[in-house]
């Protein structure tokens, strides 16, 4: 009789802890995830505030340097003629 009740109060433990894991994984388990995202939001939202202050007043620089590029097209220089109106080969 002694070793049934040592029996049926491991069982009723193993039961308990079963239990007890089983409601922390489907209950508690889900919490800190949220909490992360919540946080890692919050964490977004201040790094672009603080993005956006730091460049107030920044003068925006042009990143393309051939923007104002001289016009060095060798096309268009080709026929040095073209303001001479009468053929001077006729």
């Amino acid at each position: 009789m002694e070793k049934r009740k040592m029996y049926m109060s491991a069982g009723a433990v193993v039961i308990a802890i079963a239990i007890l894991s089983a409601v922390y994984f489907f209950f508690l388990k889900g919490e800190p995830a949220n909490v992360g995202d919540k946080a890692l939001q919050q964490t977004s939202g201040s790094a672009e505030s603080i993005t956006d202050t730091a460049t107030e007043g920044v003068l925006e620089i042009d990143t393309n340097p051939l923007k104002k590029a001289p016009d060095t097209n060798p096309v268009i220089k080709t026929n040095p003629y073209s303001e001479v109106k009468t053929n001077p080969f006729e």
